[in-house]
């Protein structure tokens, strides 16, 4: 890429999106279940632009892939106090929130909004 600080990698993360978002996804190791015909299709203005055009995929997939004890979240808290939740946990916890999304009636499909306000 031939960039040798931040400024210049965010000249050309801006000049070259497209290569950008695929050396990002390459190295995020990001999973598709189908790859894209097009990264980034700009016709029209940029509001409309469409990105990873044809690709399916499911975030999960790639989230859950790291080894079960791996840690998948830190969160610090402004009184000092930190807690880290691994890969297993995060699982767990998707799990109980699908499921009772299940019990609720939604389906596959179906676009829903959770509230979980910061407690």
């Amino acid at each position: 890429m031939g960039v040798t600080d931040v400024t210049a990698l965010h000249a050309w993360s801006v000049r070259c999106r497209a290569d950008f978002w695929q050396r990002s996804i390459e190295r995020l190791g990001i999973r598709v279940r189908k790859p894209w015909r097009q990264m980034l299709d700009v016709r029209g203005d940029a509001e409309q632009a469409r990105w990873l055009v044809g690709a399916e995929m499911n975030i999960a997939d790639s989230c859950f892939s790291a080894p079960f004890e791996s840690t998948a979240i830190v969160e610090h808290h402004e009184n000092g106090r930190q807690r880290s939740i691994s890969i297993a946990e995060l699982d767990r916890l998707s799990n109980r929130v699908a499921n009772g999304l299940t019990a609720l009636g939604i389906v596959p499909g179906w676009h829903t909004t959770i509230f979980a306000p910061y407690f």
